[in-house]
């Protein structure tokens, strides 16, 4: 899922005029809110977050920070090897693009400006559209995802108990590991041979 976190504004048509100035961009003259995704190459959406306001520049369009979570392209490729991994990270970036047209074609309900006053109903359509998006992505591949998504090994990290918060220096370890940035080169320079790779 290389470079497949975006984000997508939704018109929200009866915001309060007490919201206003804080949910209107300055090249967008009408009050949005935002729709994080992260999705990967056939539309399933793995992680949406619904609520921020729409005065907030979008991470996702060319200004990630440079840690391991985020993969950008190289901005100058000064050869062949970054110029195909840049289109490889690029052409990642169009699926969740993607999934955002499906969204919309298949919930008119987000095509249109949001009428409802309450965030909260606002967000309740949302999460309620995306679940259903994934619902119907499924179905269409006539397979179970639990039983393959749930047992695939990951490397990742420690173990998450689900019913223990992880204790304070973990935490901030797990935050320093986020942050680093020799680990987000040499991520990218490895992702990079692998791209070559299998070009």
């Amino acid at each position: 899922m290389l470079g497949s976190i975006d984000c997508m504004h939704w018109q929200w048509r009866n915001c309060p005029v007490a919201h206003a100035g804080q949910f209107t961009r300055g090249d967008i003259k009408h009050p949005t809110i935002i729709l994080e995704a992260v999705a990967s190459y056939d539309r399933w959406i793995w992680h949406a977050f619904f609520g921020v306001a729409g005065s907030n520049n979008d991470l996702a369009d060319g200004i990630y920070p440079s840690w391991p979570v985020f993969m950008k392209g190289v901005t100058l490729p000064q050869n062949e090897k970054q110029r195909v991994f840049t289109a490889a990270q690029s052409a990642h970036r169009k699926d969740v693009e993607c999934a955002f047209g499906v969204l919309k074609s298949r919930f008119n309900i987000l095509a249109v400006p949001g009428r409802s006053y309450s965030r909260r109903t606002l967000g309740l359509i949302m999460r309620a559209c995306v679940i259903l998006h994934n619902m119907i992505i499924d179905d269409e591949r006539g397979q179970n995802l639990d039983n393959i998504y749930e047992t695939v090994d990951s490397n990742v990290g420690p173990a998450i108990h689900h019913h223990a918060p992880p204790s304070l220096a973990a935490r901030i370890q797990m935050d320093t590991e986020m942050r680093d940035s020799p680990m987000y080169t040499q991520l990218q320079h490895d992702l990079m041979e692998h791209v070559w790779a299998n070009s």
